[in-house]
């Protein structure tokens, strides 16, 4: 697959898992690698220059060489040769060092409230001293500003969307008039978010009420404050003096806050605002704190194209601290870039930034008590997907790389107790699809989840169609999306036991046609994986009929779970106008495994999930021949090894679409009450929610509902074995484990 240029990956990467706390501090493993050590596949052999005659098996300096041979230059692991002190306690006492311009840094990790959960979240140097006779609610409220329903829906809508992806229950304003009476329902939330502009038509006394709530613990964010004669009052809240657009913004560095606490990667912590300042710029407020007030800048603001002519501008973030609660203003929309760092391949958070920093608010307004909806169908910290696309000679038919490469890369996962998900071409007309590939997955445990059309055509120029087209009808010499879904879905359908529904899809070349989600939906496509991190720049799944961020008017509002892919078995880019791919083989295995790496734990450390496409054949490119086949098994057996290791589950496809289906539609709400534990229910949408759970950053006890159903306790998380009937409603109380 290949379909735009990938833009090279600007960050480090990590190795193994050995340990991670719940308030997101910097992972601590053991490294893998090295340039003379073998791990499933040789490392290459590579120059790093004269003067440096031995190699690193770690990478720990900032040199602007590639020390540890994988093919990136300064990629400093999160390891013990990595690991400084900051000179804080607990949770901030330790972190890993990481290469800024040319430096190697020791970042600072935030302190936030405590919770129970055997961690010294607040950095003083006691675990669990958890703050005595805290009562909160836990829910976030979205008001919308009156000029808003005009000027800014879409902000609204994205905000609406992240808060949904990271599980933290809201309400929104869903009409004008609900703005003014918002004011006399703060107490009802402990986290109050204000998108778009704020401009001058704050009254004082909603400004007053605000204030009170914030003293009180409330958290408020609230966005880019302009420029006015009427501004006072705002700016005396925020604490701050003035503030300034600007257009030649090119990138965002993240300090330390409480509400920065789950932005723990170089790549969360310093980002891309634009690529091109001149032909993409992009808007962003800067500040003049003001000095008078407890004000603290957060996020910084800079221009220039390199590390060379980098300059910080100033703050573009300012927290500012009233009585128990703080305001935090924004001078930038998180959700708003379109700077992608690559299109696959690298870890790019994207507009999840936006997610976690709304989680690390929302535990600071909750006092470090929260319960969210998980984003696993189980207790484990993330989901890996490995799938695979069917759709060459040599994955459907044996020959001199031994048996069908999808059969060896079933068997591989079948060896590790998994089950991957399998994405097939039945092209008829080339004729290297066979119905016996088909049923030797399913004989595997491996059944089809979805189809990959029938000739592997560009999408992008084709028409609609005849919808109603069979085998017997379709013209393959005049193709159609319409036919290349129908009858791809049809001879698959004939090929797989009755039992099997095919209910998932993936586009040859990931290349979008504005007829395909309408199309897809008609024939029963429930979960769709066509899209890249670089196109969607979010690492976890979304409903399509409500996402907007991007491709919202392809997407047509049809009912469906899309499924962005992060890990790829080739690299693409443009040369001289000229389509290039560098496909993963011996030679290129020790990048494809840095990147791979990356994204997995940074993955991991979000509850993000990270899906792999890997094509059981041996693909293309210079030195690429039949033995390949077997360098992608590996590969992919190193990727669901590590995996595991990292605790993630291992999951195929269309069971996860019916999570995570399931949980848009469940509405929660919950109380903390210190002594009481916490106290909610589950408002459950118009589809089942199986495998439904919740996350707390409190350890429990004990799970009490309503009604009897069946659930397991795992630490943090709980989890329904039993699935949670549509339109129901059940209450529960979470007691809190203090030893």
């Amino acid at each position: 697959m290949f379909r735009r240029p990938a833009i090279a990956a600007l960050s480090p990467f990590a190795a193994v898992l050995a340990a991670v706390t719940m308030v997101g501090t910097a992972l601590v493993g053991t490294a893998v690698g090295g340039c003379a050590e073998p791990l499933v596949l040789p490392h290459a052999p590579c120059e790093i220059g004269p003067g440096h005659e031995r190699f690193e098996a770690v990478e720990t300096r900032c040199d602007g060489i590639d020390n540890d041979c994988d093919g990136v230059t300064d990629a400093l692991l999160a390891v013990d040769a990595n690991l400084c002190a900051t000179g804080g306690k607990g949770a901030c006492a330790w972190s890993h060092s990481t290469c800024l311009d040319g430096f190697r840094v020791c970042p600072v990790m935030p302190s936030t409230y405590e919770s129970y959960d055997r961690v010294d979240n607040d950095c003083d140097g006691v675990i669990d001293d958890v703050e005595p006779g805290v009562s909160v609610v836990n829910r976030a409220r979205i008001m919308v500003p009156p000029w808003m329903w005009q000027e800014g829906p879409e902000s609204v809508a994205a905000l609406e969307t992240a808060l949904g992806q990271a599980g933290i229950p809201y309400d929104r304003d869903t009409k004008p008039e609900e703005w003014a009476v918002g004011f006399t329902h703060l107490e009802d939330y402990a986290l109050v978010l204000m998108p778009g502009y704020m401009l001058g038509s704050l009254e004082i006394a909603q400004l007053k009420a605000l204030e009170t709530w914030v003293s009180k613990g409330g958290v408020l964010i609230w966005f880019r404050i302009v420029q006015g004669d009427d501004q006072e009052a705002l700016y005396r809240m925020a604490g701050l003096l003035s503030s300034k657009q600007r257009m030649d913004a090119t990138r965002i560095r993240i300090a330390a806050a409480p509400a920065t606490v789950f932005l723990d990667s170089p790549q969360e912590r310093d980002f891309l605002v634009t690529l091109d300042p001149i032909f993409e710029p992009e808007e962003v407020f800067f500040f003049l704190l003001d000095p008078q007030s407890n004000a603290e800048a957060f996020l910084f603001g800079h221009i220039g194209d390199s590390i060379h002519d980098d300059k910080e501008v100033g703050p573009v973030g300012v927290r500012r601290a009233i009585g128990y609660g703080a305001v935090y203003t924004l001078g930038l929309d998180f959700l708003a870039f379109p700077a992608p760092r690559c299109y696959v391949n690298c870890f790019d958070p994207g507009r999840d930034v936006m997610g976690l920093f709304l989680l690390g608010a929302y535990r600071e307004a909750c006092r470090g008590h929260t319960v969210v909806k998980h984003t696993v169908p189980g207790p484990e910290r993330g989901v890996f997907i490995s799938s695979h696309d069917v759709d060459a000679p040599d994955a459907d038919n044996p020959g001199e790389w031994g048996e069908p490469g999808a059969w060896q890369m079933a068997d591989m996962e079948k060896q590790h107790g998994v089950r991957g998900t399998y994405f097939v071409t039945t092209d008829y007309v080339a004729g290297y699809y066979t119905a016996e590939v088909v049923k030797g997955l399913c004989a595997r445990g491996m059944c089809p989840e979805g189809g990959h059309s029938v000739q592997h055509l560009n999408w992008s120029e084709l028409p609609a169609g005849d919808c109603d087209v069979t085998k017997a009808t379709y013209k393959p010499a005049s193709p159609t999306i319409c036919g290349e879904v129908a009858v791809n879905l049809q001879i698959l359908a004939g090929d797989v036991p009755k039992s099997t529904t095919l209910r998932s899809w993936r586009t040859p070349y990931l290349e979008i046609s504005p007829f395909q989600f309408e199309i897809l939906a008609n024939h029963g496509v429930k979960t769709d994986s066509s899209l890249a991190i670089g196109d969607v720049r979010t690492n976890l799944p979304f409903a399509t009929e409500t996402f907007a961020f991007h491709h919202e008017d392809i997407f047509a509002h049809q009912r469906m779970i899309e499924v962005p892919i992060s890990l790829e078995d080739g690299i693409g880019w443009y040369e001289d106008g000229v389509e290039k791919r560098l496909e993963l083989q011996h030679g290129t295995w020790p990048r494809f495994r840095h990147h791979w790496t990356d994204i997995l734990m940074n993955n991991a450390a979000n509850h993000a999930w990270s899906t792999m496409l890997v094509h059981p054949s041996y693909g293309v490119g210079e030195g690429v021949g039949p033995e390949n086949v077997l360098v992608k098994v590996e590969a992919a057996s190193w990727a669901i090894e590590f995996a595991q290791e990292l605790g993630l589950r291992v999951e195929q496809m269309t069971p996860l679409g019916d999570f995570w289906r399931g949980r848009e539609g469940v509405g929660l709400e919950a109380t903390y009450v210190e002594g009481e534990g916490y106290v909610g229910k589950l408002h459950v949408g118009e589809d089942p929610a199986p495998h439904f759970s919740l996350r707390f950053s409190d350890r429990i006890a004990s799970f009490e509902t309503s009604e009897a159903i069946a659930l397991t306790i795992h630490d943090h998380v709980v989890v329904f074995t039993q699935t949670l009937a549509a339109n129901s409603i059940l209450g529960f109380t979470a007691k809190v484990a203090k030893d």
